[in-house]
């Protein structure tokens, strides 16, 4: 059985994350939008940028 913590680990490093402070899911996430494609990733650049704005709760 692999040993999954190192498997992540390796890569971690292939992915170019080695000086940053990067969660399990964050690495995963980073992975799947490099798989994507140009369009999909447009799309999730426009939903990201709506999700940061602050909104006011009245």
């Amino acid at each position: 059985m692999l040993d999954r913590k190192n498997l992540e680990s390796r890569n971690r490093d292939s992915i170019g994350c080695e000086c940053l402070e990067l969660t399990d899911l964050e690495v995963r996430l980073i992975k799947l939008y490099r798989q994507i494609s140009d369009k999909d990733r447009q799309q999730v650049r426009r939903i990201a940028g709506y999700l940061a704005e602050p909104f006011d709760i009245e």
